[in-house]
């Protein structure tokens, strides 16, 4: 069976009650595709880019990353990274009871396809309670953490020949890497903040178009907050803004409410964009997203939603509509949320 490598499939339970197997469902064809992929449905995948999930060993703090399409290469799809120290140091501070290691990564992307660049590939994460970067890179023994005194990030892509990230206030960040420098990272901030500080209850996204335009995407939450183990959080809305300089060379984040043949996919995946003509099914000037709410709390309580991984659904620029997407195979309750990936079959 073949895939188209540019479209993103959804990464499902499988059908049988098995905690090592997982299936794919197609948003624009409305199909499961049962094929027993060998990905862990009992953990969290806090990163899917470039065709590879990555996730993190709970007992030895590896990090993994797994490429299911990949069954003959690469030591049949995996490749393990070498112990995330800092997780292994939280949880010695606050033991077992309080901490939760699913969540202690929040977010991960690689530069580049690890088989089409083996040696020459980069893995950055956003990670711990103050969501700070760090980084590892094939041969180095251990992963760089980037010192800063305002983290808070919440998504990172790689754009050309370095990491953009975005935080809680909406500024964006370059980390352009150099092993040759001292420290070996430049992180600098590129634009200024975007609508400031907005609360616990959104995200913020930033998104790479085919022309190179940058997009940050202001993702609205809502909750009840009558009980914070069991109240469900949903999506009510999003705001997009494209990034430009002005004549006096200042970056801007101008106001887009229109994707036109475009469609966003985002949640705990390196963000996409794709053309939404190109995929019959796929609805143009939309967003489609998966349930990726985590938090402070996250790590020390419920790290899924009581109610099971139901904020998953298509927001509707034209009317401003969020519609709930019917997914087979999500009602079991406190599983991970499922996640967007590109086949590389």
């Amino acid at each position: 069976m073949y895939f188209n490598r540019n479209f993103p499939l959804l990464l499902l339970p499988c059908t049988e009650n098995n905690d090592f197997i997982r299936s794919l469902y197609s948003i624009n064809k409305s199909e499961v595709y049962d094929l027993q992929l060998r990905v862990p449905s009992n953990k969290r995948i806090f990163g899917s880019s470039h065709g590879w999930l990555i996730t993190l060993d709970e007992d030895s703090f590896e990090v993994i990353l797994i490429n299911p399409f990949y069954f003959s290469s690469i030591s049949n799809g995996i490749i393990r990274i070498p112990q995330f120290s800092a997780a292994s140091e939280m949880q010695k501070e606050h033991g077992n009871y309080g901490f939760n290691s699913e969540y202690f990564i929040c977010k991960a992307v690689l530069s580049s396809d690890p088989v089409s660049c083996p040696n020459n590939f980069v893995l950055m994460v956003i990670y711990g309670e103050m969501k700070m970067l760090a980084y590892w890179k094939p041969g180095a023994e251990n992963w760089t953490y980037i010192a800063w005194s305002l983290p808070m990030f919440l998504d990172i892509i790689y754009v050309e020949d370095r990491f953009l990230a975005v935080n809680t206030l909406g500024q964006v960040y370059s980390c352009k890497l150099d092993d040759e420098a001292y420290p070996p990272y430049n992180l600098q901030m590129v634009s200024a903040p975007q609508f400031g500080l907005l609360g616990t209850f959104c995200r913020r996204y930033i998104v790479e178009l085919p022309n190179k335009v940058v997009l940050q995407v202001i993702r609205m939450l809502k909750t009840s907050r009558m009980c914070a183990l069991t109240s469900p959080i949903f999506t009510i809305g999003f705001f997009i803004f494209e990034n430009k300089v002005d004549e006096d060379g200042e970056s801007l984040w101008i106001l887009v409410t229109n994707l036109n043949d475009g469609a966003l996919f985002l949640g705990d995946n390196h963000s996409l964009y794709v053309t939404a003509s190109k995929y019959p099914g796929c609805r143009a000037n939309s967003i489609y997203f998966t349930d990726d709410y985590h938090d402070t709390d996250a790590m020390l309580l419920n790290p899924y939603q009581f109610t099971g991984p139901l904020d998953i659904g298509m927001y509707r620029l034209d009317d401003k509509t969020v519609e709930r997407l019917d997914i087979p195979l999500l009602e079991k309750y406190h599983m991970p949320p499922p996640v967007w990936i590109l086949p590389t079959v």
